[in-house]
């Protein structure tokens, strides 16, 4: 095969989400050297069930500077983006925020193949589980010292996820349909809201352009899992390297 004739094979890596509710987040990422945007959705897991998301390799643009021969003109160039580092960021921002720490966080990781092992799922339970635990004992701190305002949407999400039926919980919506904050990246209060309630910085303004291609996560097929949670090492999310 000549070289005109080559393709090029996308590098691909997964994850896995048990987080109850819908994660979306864009990215200046497009499939082709031209770039563009790329937004990334999973839905929400019910409680046992799992979705995934592929990431693929792409494509981001930056200033090429030794180019720039110009006043006024600014030439773009395209810069491959590997999977692995898309999938990193993806998963970096949506366990970032209140109830994150060592061996809790949401749900959410990058997985080594393509679909999560036992021992994946219930890493993601024990990290999710801590976290909610986390949250809603900061929620009834609030709720004990009439500190009402300070309860959040996150924290609701938690109860609900533990079963628990206390008047600080009230119905849980989408929240990601809300927006999340730029800088915290917890909820927004109202798809209107210019400033965070949690952090109160100002939001920077929507981009006019060219619309995001979506990549949106399928349900997965088959019986929901079943894992007892107990604590275990977390796994090391590389592919195996083939021997020499």
């Amino acid at each position: 095969m000549d070289f005109e004739n080559m393709q090029f094979i996308h590098g691909q890596r997964t994850i896995v989400s048990i987080y109850p509710e819908k994660l979306v987040r864009t990215l200046d990422i497009g499939p082709t050297m031209q770039a563009g945007k790329t937004e990334y959705k999973i839905d929400g897991a019910p409680k046992g069930e799992h979705r995934s998301l592929v990431i693929y390799d792409g494509f981001s643009s930056v200033i090429d500077y030794q180019n720039c021969q110009f006043v006024g003109k600014t030439p773009m160039t395209a810069v491959p983006e590997p999977a692995e580092r898309i999938a990193r960021e993806l998963v970096r921002e949506w366990t970032t925020g209140a109830g994150s720490g060592p061996g809790q966080q949401p749900g959410i990781m990058m997985i080594a193949g393509k679909e999560p092992t036992k021992n994946e799922l219930a890493y993601l339970t024990n990290t999710q589980n801590a976290c909610f635990e986390w949250l809603v004992l900061t929620a009834r701190a609030f709720w004990d010292n009439h500190q009402y305002r300070n309860i959040n949407e996150k924290h609701r999400i938690a109860g609900k996820w533990l079963g628990l039926k206390e008047k600080w919980i009230a119905e849980v919506g989408t929240e990601m349909d809300k927006g999340t904050c730029a800088f915290c990246y917890s909820p927004m209060l109202d798809p209107r809201a210019t400033i965070c309630a949690v952090c109160h910085k100002e939001q920077p303004a929507k981009e006019a352009g060219a619309p995001a291609r979506t990549l949106k996560a399928q349900p997965v097929e088959g019986e929901p899992f079943k894992t007892t949670a107990v604590p275990i090492i977390p796994p090391v999310a590389h592919p195996q390297q083939p021997a020499r």
